[in-house]
């Protein structure tokens, strides 16, 4: 990803990471960092069968879930 402060290609933080792979549902994302500006994001990607055994709720309740997975990764490696 670039970062979105200074335009310099962002870095895996850490090798911070996670992911889903189920046949209708994938998501992934990764703490990244600017070695130019030191500002760290979250890069998050998520991809879902519409209409099949995920519902609308569900899937939120699965991109919440990775979401806080990788935050609590991020909080136990480093110092916000």
């Amino acid at each position: 990803m670039i970062c979105p402060k200074c335009g310099t290609q962002c870095k895996q933080y850490r090798g911070l990471g996670l992911g889903i792979s189920e046949e209708a549902f994938y998501d992934t994302g990764e703490v990244k960092v600017c070695p130019k500006c030191e500002k760290k994001f979250v890069e998050y990607y998520c991809v879902f069968e519409v209409g099949k055994e995920f519902s609308h709720p569900r899937v939120m309740v699965e991109v919440e879930g990775s979401l806080r997975e990788l935050s609590n990764k991020f909080l136990s490696v480093d110092d916000v």
